[in-house]
């Protein structure tokens, strides 16, 4: 597959076709191209520079251009009532845990709809059409930008808009942003010559196309890809039924209502005046609101070497590396803690749990970074205590989180129970590494045996230090299961595990020794890195569940006495 640079390249050799829609005719919006980035974009404004992040500051900051300050759940109502005023049906949120495609975690909102056909081949799954809905999604890529740059989190919050338009369903390309315009311009107050669109391309599992990313005083708002290509771009056809896949920042749209230094400000509500005050933390205002107005230039993913961009904006600012790091790395780490602690919380209330396993390893990551900020600077902080603080303040909007409490402490107790244990002998480790050199391979090797992060030893590190951390437990275990049970003659299994339903009852369509097949089933199969349901079947316990084609087939540790075509109750535990 051609990459995304190569793949705009194509696009721009016809860029009428693939970017210029309706509206930019009717409002005037112009094609150019920034002399900073070289990007192209469509503005109403005459402008040499885009709105990205990289070739602007964050203008908005102490005066956000919208009506009025919302919070999140204002700021959800609003988009909520527009979509739906103009003929979308809104869904409720899929869990962040991902259990109907081969992913670990829920990483956007068009995920929700992804399902894998027979052959492997990328399917779909739609309630209605066209929709709108607010996904909470877990993305780990991005850990070393997280509470640096104002606007990086590891659990975020997706606006998906989403129409599948086949010429008669649904709607395209000149609709879709006739509607993001007009949320931004109308509901928002926005003025128009504010908005950029800039020109961007989307790839993904076996499809692709184009996207019109929309970009206000430095920060991209959303990003609207036009799925019409199926393929790669050497061999590839135009699909029948196309996408339009949506994707918009909640936190993000609330920060730019409220203007606030940073993103975290705006969207933890009282979590973050609560750490603050619990942590005595103490800066200068004026001088982190100026650094917040640039800190959009921060960007590991552009810069490996976080030095250099510290330098840049040491610059700007007219101060020291050093002085910088001192006004800024507290707050920085105190906004981390908040960001990776939201995302344990709906990541253990949605079954995910921290381990050494595929993505459960993600979340034991990030749990430790933020255990190690609170040991570097010597804080009274429990991280179950920000968690209650984050469910207390989401419940009204996911009131499920509450529902799990109980569960989401006992299993952030356990882990910060082995962290504690380790602690001392952790201890031993640093001070023997003190003064010098440390190598990746021996930081990586450091982390994945001891469980010391290079924030502990007082290491920068580059972007992907965590993707390489992670990727020695993310291959997922191909097993081969020796199950003599034909399945063939079997209709698929009715999967109800979409739903959480803990008990059921079901029909039994075939018994082999232990394993047994039935007609619908809650349970989880192991596949996609995650590992399976837990529970009984008539009092028998069910140790392993796993899919032949489209049938669910249940191990259990005893024999079922039950004979086919009779009804069952099962019990399923948490995973």
């Amino acid at each position: 597959m051609a990459t995304k640079k190569e793949l705009i390249q194509e696009f721009q050799k016809n860029p009428d076709r693939y970017w210029k829609v309706k509206l930019f005719d009717e409002l005037g919006f112009k094609r150019r191209q920034c002399k900073n980035c070289g990007k192209f974009f469509w503005s109403l404004k005459d402008q040499d520079v885009c709105n990205d992040s990289t070739c602007r500051s964050y203008d908005f900051i102490g005066k956000p251009p919208t009506k009025k300050p919302l919070d999140i759940f204002q700021t959800w109502k609003k988009i909520q009532k527009f979509f739906e005023d103009n003929g979308h049906a809104a869904l409720n949120r899929y869990p962040t845990v991902c259990r109907w495609y081969p992913l670990y975690f829920t990483i956007a909102g068009i995920v929700n709809f992804y399902r894998v056909d027979e052959e492997g081949n990328l399917d779909w799954e739609v309630p209605a059409n066209p929709s709108i809905l607010l996904q909470p999604c877990l993305r780990f890529n991005d850990i070393p930008n997280v509470g640096l740059n104002s606007k990086s989190f590891t659990c975020f919050g997706m606006v998906q808009q989403t129409s599948f338009f086949n010429g008669k369903e649904g709607y395209w390309k000149d609709k879709c942003i006739e509607l993001d315009f007009n949320l931004l311009s109308k509901v928002f107050g926005i003025k128009p010559e504010e908005i950029n669109f800039i020109e961007d391309a989307w790839i993904g599992y076996g499809a692709f196309g184009s996207s019109l990313e929309y970009h206000v005083q430095g920060i991209e708002l959303g990003n609207a890809v036009f799925t019409e290509f199926a393929g790669n771009l050497e061999n590839y056809r135009e699909m029948k039924e196309k996408v339009i896949d949506m994707g918009a920042g909640w936190e993000r749209f609330t920060w730019i209502t409220q203007g606030t230094p940073t993103s975290y400000d705006a969207v933890f509500g009282p979590v973050v005046e609560k750490l603050k005050k619990k942590c005595g933390i103490k800066y200068d205002k004026k001088f982190f609101l100026k650094y917040a107005k640039i800190s959009g230039k921060v960007n590991l993913d552009e810069y490996a070497d976080l030095k250099v961009v510290l330098e840049k904006i040491a610059s700007q600012l007219g101060i020291s590396v050093e002085e910088l790091r001192k006004n800024i790395e507290q707050l920085q780490a105190l906004y981390s803690i908040a960001d990776h602690t939201r995302a344990l919380v709906f990541a253990i209330a949605d079954g995910g749990l921290p381990s050494n396993v595929a993505g459960g390893y993600n979340l034991r990551v990030i749990l430790r970074r933020a255990l190690s900020f609170i040991d570097k600077f010597n804080w009274n902080l429990g991280i179950e205590d920000v968690a209650d603080w984050h469910i207390s303040y989401l419940k009204k909007m996911f009131p499920e989180l509450e529902e799990r409490k109980e569960e989401i402490e006992k299993v952030l107790q356990a882990e910060i129970n082995k962290y504690k244990n380790t602690k001392e002998r952790v201890g031993r480790i640093i001070q023997s590494f003190a003064g010098r050199k440390i190598s990746e391979e021996e930081l990586i090797t450091l982390y994945d045996s001891e469980g010391i992060t290079p924030e502990q030893l007082g290491i920068e590190v580059s972007s992907d230090f965590y993707s390489k951390v992670t990727e020695r437990h993310m291959a997922e275990k191909k097993e081969e299961e020796k199950v003599l049970l034909d399945v063939s003659n079997l209709p698929k299994t009715k999967i109800l595990y979409y739903d959480d339903v803990l008990k059921f009852k079901a029909k039994v369509l075939k018994v082999s020794g232990n394993f047994v097949v039935l007609d619908q089933t809650s349970f989880y199969p192991r596949q996609g890195g995650q590992e399976c349901d837990m529970g009984y079947i008539d009092g028998h316990k069910v140790i392993n569940v796993f899919k032949i084609g489209d049938v669910v087939i249940h191990e259990l540790e005893s024999t079922l006495e039950s004979k086919e075509n009779v009804t069952v109750n099962f019990k399923k535990t948490k995973t």
